[in-house]
């Protein structure tokens, strides 16, 4: 999807991002009701876009650290944002490629509406 955005339409990257941002705010907000992140050092969203949902918990939990794993270059805008550059990394990178070290320091891993977008062999 990144390269099609990248090569066909990256004026339509933004729409893009701007609807997956609204669709994990809710998604968000209901998981925040429902699972205890307090014990959660750092929380690590793979394939997570803008960051939307590992800011969502950082901003509830304020002792929670954040990283945001994703192709193209609005990966973890929303961390700028919210204000969470100093407890935020966003890396740009593929989940299939082997996860940088950095990664390591979560405790908590996301992977939300990504793995629908690929074949079993991959």
């Amino acid at each position: 999807l990144w390269q099609w955005f990248a090569e066909k339409a990256p004026e339509q990257r933004e729409v893009f991002d701007a609807a997956m941002k609204d669709l994990t705010e809710g998604v968000a907000m209901a998981a925040l009701q429902d699972v205890d992140f307090s014990q959660t050092k750092c929380v690590c969203d793979i394939g997570g876009g803008v960051g939307t949902f590992a800011a969502a918990v950082m901003q509830h939990y304020p002792s929670t650290k954040g990283k945001v794993l994703d192709l193209g270059e609005s990966v973890g805008q929303e961390f700028v944002v919210r204000g969470l550059e100093g407890r935020s990394e966003s890396i740009t990178a593929s989940f299939f490629d082997p996860l940088p070290p950095s990664m390591l320091e979560c405790d908590t891993y996301i992977m939300k509406q990504v793995l629908h977008n690929w074949s079993n062999a991959q």
